[in-house]
């Protein structure tokens, strides 16, 4: 199924990179960062995926659902629309949900806004859109997105800074209003954000809230394990180290002298800002 997904993909990609964004699906990584934060919520639990492609995120909702649950998709994508239909109908992983999934095949500020939901999962490709048509989906988000909800959503790392380089300037003017939008956005509501290295590209994962939410909706949390890690494997390391082991590998690639030993401060870096899944304690009053 892997091979067919990416094939289904890349059939898609060709003419559409403004509408999917992305040069190849999401990998595992990424997708299971992207579905943190609904995994943390206790149950029953409504979450809505926008834009979820061949289903590469859609997988790791899946394997969090739990009995009671609702995942509702939004795919602005006929061909990625009818290709989720078919894993929902033939795969193991997916029949297990059937009955608790909907599918939408249209565009998400359509969507009925008498829903509510627990979470929101994004994959919308906000940086390739006109800055009017990213306000419509935010406002959209708003609206269907619980006072105690959070959204999360994807975008390549660096991306919007390198991105007006190549650009004329009717579309640096775009992006820029772009930006905007979006860096207030995160300023206001972002509350964390994982750094995945091992997608294509590698990806920033950004964990919002919209809304200030009640005290009380922390007991329906469990502990958040994955503050500041960067996923370069399953330990993984604090987004504190990179600017050191980074630094010091730039470094050994100009003085070769130097570079074992250049190399190696690196290589102790990572192993000091190592950041492992922790057992958290629990104690009862």
């Amino acid at each position: 199924m892997a091979l067919q997904e990416t094939a289904t993909f890349l059939r898609a990609l060709r003419g559409s990179f403004t509408s999917i964004g992305a040069v190849l699906p999401t990998s595992i990584y990424a997708a299971r960062a992207m579905v943190a934060e609904f995994a943390r919520r206790r149950g029953p639990r409504a979450v809505l995926e926008v834009g979820p492609g061949t289903g590469a995120i859609t997988a790791a909702i899946v394997e969090a659902m739990r009995p009671g649950d609702h995942l509702t998709l939004v795919e602005l994508n006929e061909a990625f629309a009818t290709f989720l239909r078919r894993r929902f109908d033939t795969e193991p992983l997916f029949r297990r949900v059937r009955d608790q999934v909907t599918i939408i095949h249209g565009d998400v500020t359509q969507l009925d806004r008498g829903l509510r939901f627990d979470a929101i999962i994004s994959a919308v490709p906000f940086t390739n859109l006109p800055p009017e048509l990213i306000g419509a989906i935010l406002d959209t988000y708003r609206a269907v997105l619980k006072p105690d909800g959070t959204l999360t959503y994807i975008e390549y790392a660096w991306f919007r800074a390198l991105k007006p380089l190549a650009q004329g300037d009717a579309e640096r003017a775009r992006v820029a209003a772009a930006n905007a939008i979006l860096d207030d956005l995160l300023a206001a509501h972002e509350f964390r954000r994982d750094t995945v290295l091992r997608n294509v590209p590698p990806a920033w994962i950004h964990h919002l809230r919209l809304h200030d939410p009640p005290p009380e909706a922390a007991l329906a949390l469990a502990p958040d394990e994955r503050s500041r890690r960067v996923r370069v494997g399953p330990a993984g390391v604090s987004s504190e180290a990179l600017p050191w082991a980074g630094g010091l590998l730039a470094a050994g690639l100009l003085l070769r002298r130097l570079r074992p030993l250049l190399w190696s401060g690196a290589a102790a870096a990572i192993a000091f800002f190592r950041d492992p899944p922790r057992a958290i304690m629990r104690s009862t009053p």
